[in-house]
């Protein structure tokens, strides 16, 4: 099953930031991509970190939910396919595109790792069945990013002067967990409820958890405080009119 709604959201990024890097690869500031990669990490993550917390907790409930409990079985294949949201927040679409000539190396390296790959599959499908299957594409996946983000991290002089900038993604990864962990009591709380109310109960748990984590953790920028109370003063005029 596909999550369509996280795939469009790297799509939306990938057209803002392509072209931004690009212009900059140009002018040759590795200085600027650097950051502009970390901001953008920091919204995926954003987005993708309690998605992945969220579906992991409630993913029993979410397939009984969708397709019915004759595909609980299909549970394991689901959990372990969702870390594949926690890699995409590394953004490297941008650089392959700007960083033309790294494309050759990226070809080199995936035809090394579809040897790895068919092994895995051979060896995880004949051992651990279908999770083994899908647990080695995860695993080449992992290795392709980190291969990748290392190299980059290389042509950009990224050093750990760097690191405070993904200082936001760490919050992000701790207020996901912590959501997760409020969703879970409530979890186990509704254990003999129906899927649906579980789904719900939980969801409303994790979002005021998780929103109320990030804001406490100083994640949000002055801007973004500024622009969710002018959204919230928006609605608030207007639920208002609608109770009067």
């Amino acid at each position: 099953m596909q999550l369509p709604l996280m795939t469009m959201l790297q799509e939306a990024t990938n057209a803002v930031v392509i072209p931004r890097v690009s212009a900059l690869q140009h002018l040759n500031d590795r200085r600027e991509i650097i950051q502009l990669m970390a901001r953008a990490m920091r919204k995926l993550a954003a987005v993708y970190f309690p998605a992945y917390a969220f579906l992991v907790v409630v993913a029993h409930e979410f397939i009984g939910f969708l397709f019915t409990k004759r595909y609980l079985a299909s549970v394991p294949v689901f959990e372990v396919n969702l870390t594949l949201l926690l890699l995409a927040v590394l953004l490297q679409d941008p650089l392959i595109r700007a960083y033309a000539e790294q494309r050759f190396y990226l070809i080199r390296l995936r035809v090394a790792l579809s040897v790895v790959l068919t092994a895995g599959l051979w060896f995880g499908t004949a051992h651990f069945g279908l999770v083994g299957a899908i647990s080695s594409v995860v695993l080449v996946t992992v290795i392709e990013k980190v291969v990748m983000a290392v190299r980059f991290g290389r042509i950009l002089g990224v050093s750990r002067k760097d690191l405070p900038l993904l200082k936001d993604i760490g919050k992000l990864a701790v207020c996901a967990a912590s959501a997760g962990l409020g969703a879970e009591g409530v979890r186990w709380l509704l254990r003999d409820a129906r899927p649906l109310v579980v789904l719900m109960t939980c969801g409303m748990v994790f979002s005021l958890v998780y929103l109320g984590a990030i804001w406490l953790a100083g994640v949000p920028t002055p801007e973004e405080k500024d622009l969710a109370r002018r959204k919230v003063a928006v609605l608030m005029p207007q639920n208002s009119s609608k109770v009067g």
